[in-house]
């Protein structure tokens, strides 16, 4: 075997020098930092679509809670016209009860007096008793009139509270679905 202190000089001159270890790794790009590289490219291209997707799920919390804001202004609104329309409809039934016995009253009235009805004195006067029983039943009229349209709008109320309920339910409903799907 021989020494590497005996060999020639001249021997390896026709091999270029070595670089030096330094300048080798100057131009060589190591490891870690290629991989470095490739996962800071790689969160930087995910940034944008974990932002979309943190901005889309932002929207569907804003859209989701402005639907439930307004249900609940809907239901409060809907079930304060109801309450409205309830009063009004009794008002309208009480005035309907007082206006019954005037009716009942005069009736009975105007009955007496054409049962006593002979030619002389004061009972030849009966147009008097025939006006009141007229204008209690025009006032009967009246109230029954107010006690329908009351009805109706008591009806018209309770219809809107109602679908209003059912559209909670229904966003109750969607959000147990979603919750259910994840």
């Amino acid at each position: 075997m021989t020494n590497l202190a005996e060999v020639q000089p001249d021997h390896f001159a026709n091999y270029p020098a070595p670089a030096s270890y330094d300048a080798q790794t100057e131009t060589q790009v190591p490891l870690y930092e290629i991989l470095h590289r490739a996962s800071a490219e790689a969160a930087i291209a995910a940034k944008p679509s974990l932002r979309m997707a943190l901005s889309e799920i932002r929207d569907d919390l804003e859209r989701r809670t402005r639907e439930w804001r307004t249900s609940a202004k809907v239901v409060e609104q809907t079930l304060q016209q109801l309450a409205i329309a309830e009063g009004k409809r009794s008002e309208a039934f009480d005035a309907l009860l007082r206006i019954e016995a005037d009716v009942a009253q005069s009736g009975q009235q105007l009955t007496m007096a054409l049962s006593s009805f002979d030619e002389t004195g004061e009972s030849k006067n009966i147009a008097p008793r025939f006006a009141q029983s007229e204008q209690a039943l025009l006032d009967l009229d009246k109230v029954t009139s107010n006690l329908l349209a009351a009805q109706n709008c008591c009806r018209f109320a309770w219809n809107a509270y109602a679908d209003a309920l059912a559209a909670e339910e229904r966003l109750r409903q969607d959000v147990q679905i979603a919750s259910l799907a994840n």
